[in-house]
């Protein structure tokens, strides 16, 4: 095993940011990627202007996996996937992961809501996954959509049903 010190500059950054942002206008059913609220970030990946942290930030925690490594898919590919909720539209990238590899995964940040409210409506999530080479055909891999859920928590509410069949406003 070799290890090493690896350092970034902008344009690994914007690199990330482009293929976040073509994939969300890709996938999209409500977006063109020609609308103004991406302005800022098409300047970012076309020439450099803004800094990265504003536009992508590495994460923590799992994206779509276990942490545990126990459910790590057996080839390596990539997990890209939206995270949309009022104030912004993401979309969450991780490049070649594996079933002994657990790569860092970045949040792309392509609008935040100034004057209007984005709805979580349009989740999605893809694997990119490579085959084996005794496994390919004409192709080298193959894309798989994810089931990207949300659990909406009601402040206050244990999941429990209540006892009493009173509703409370």
């Amino acid at each position: 095993m070799v290890r090493g010190t690896v350092t970034y500059d902008a344009r690994y950054f914007r690199a990330i940011a482009k293929i976040a942002f073509h994939y969300f206008v890709l996938y999209s059913q409500v977006f063109t990627g020609l609308e103004e609220e991406f302005n800022a970030v098409r300047r970012f990946i076309r020439y450099g202007v803004g800094h990265e942290a504003n536009f992508v930030t590495k994460g923590s925690g799992s994206i779509a996996y276990d942490p545990s490594g126990a459910d790590r898919p057996p080839y390596y590919g990539h997990v890209v996937r939206t995270d949309i909720s009022p104030s912004r539209i993401a979309v969450l990238v991780l490049l070649f992961i594996g079933h002994d590899y657990t790569p860092d995964w970045y949040a792309v940040t392509l609008s935040r809501a100034e004057h209007q409210i984005f709805l979580p409506s349009e989740e999605f999530g893809h694997y990119y996954k490579y085959l084996e080479p005794e496994e390919r055909s004409q192709y080298a891999g193959v894309i798989e959509a994810l089931t990207v859920a949300r659990t909406i928590a009601i402040p206050g509410v244990s999941g429990k049903k209540r006892a009493s069949g009173r509703r409370h406003a």
